[in-house]
């Protein structure tokens, strides 16, 4: 008997007939607009898999709390009634090839770093006890005889604290990463691999920090409604899924200083190019 003989037999789900039991389980998609309505390339992926075979169709991230709950700049809602067009059209297409259509019903939570970065508030559990980081650093310029060179990184997003260890590890810099939000590398697989890298090469990270300022030899900070200032020689912006900083790019282009730009803080990328860029980067630091 063929092994995966079940693979194509039919079922019911709660009174539901299911032609076979292939599921397309859910995913983010980053394919639909803006306003959370799903787009004509968003209805288009969802039916070829429907198209093809699958049972149960399951869109993935539908946030219930547009836009607060985002876990994407471009996550499908259910929110208003200017969704339920697009998702209805997505029901009939899908059941137009006998499949069923079950929506992930999601809200981010404090994972909504982009809704964060706008200074909206999502809605989230509060925390028990104090949120566990990695131990804070801090060298001065009195140190700098003694110390390889300061380096401090904007944003605590994959990028940025891969790229931490690399210039830890291979350039001997000191790294302090600064992040906006309480979460590091929160889109990371393998994050008990990258914290533990990042404590053997003593990669620092400041979180709850919004750096406000870069001067020629420092950069100052708050944290807790709190103004700090740390010394550093070199800055590399890591600045998240979509490039708010440009601005901010040009300031120090114009000022003079030597800048190097990788990752979405060039425009939206993708992370294998993001990563490339650091690396590439962290190549061209003396």
């Amino acid at each position: 008997m063929n092994k995966y003989h079940c693979l194509f037999k039919e079922s019911n789900l709660r009174g539901k007939h299911v032609k076979n039991r292939i599921v397309m389980s859910p995913m983010e998609t980053n394919l639909m607009n803006p306003d959370g309505s799903i787009s004509d390339a968003g209805l288009v992926y969802y039916l070829e898999r429907a198209k093809g075979g699958a049972g149960i169709i399951i869109p993935g991230g539908v946030v219930v709390d547009f836009p607060v709950g985002n876990p994407t700049l471009v996550a499908e809602s259910i929110q208003d009634r200017l969704h339920v067009p697009g998702m209805a059209a997505l029901a009939r297409g899908v059941h137009s090839y006998g499949a069923l259509l079950i929506p992930q019903l999601m809200h981010a939570g404090a994972q909504a770093q982009d809704d964060t970065a706008r200074g909206l508030n999502p809605v989230c559990p509060s925390a028990d006890a104090p949120i566990e980081h990695l131990p804070i650093k801090y060298y001065h310029s009195n140190d700098k005889e003694k110390l390889h060179t300061l380096t401090v990184i904007l944003g605590g997003g994959d990028v940025g604290c891969e790229t931490g260890v690399y210039l830890a590890k291979e350039k001997k810099c000191h790294v302090q990463v600064f992040e906006m939000t309480s979460m590091f590398a929160n889109g990371s697989g393998t994050i008990a691999e990258l914290i533990l890298q990042m404590q053997e090469n003593n990669v620092n990270v400041n979180l709850n920090a919004k750096v406000v300022e870069i001067s020629a030899d420092y950069i100052e900070y708050t944290q807790n409604e709190e103004s700090k200032r740390f010394d550093c020689d070199y800055v590399v912006a890591a600045l998240g899924q979509k490039p708010y900083g440009l601005d901010l790019i040009e300031e120090i282009k114009s000022a003079g200083y030597e800048t190097i730009v990788v990752g979405d803080a060039s425009g939206s990328a993708k992370i294998g190019g993001a990563v490339l860029g650091g690396y590439n980067a962290a190549h061209s630091m003396n």
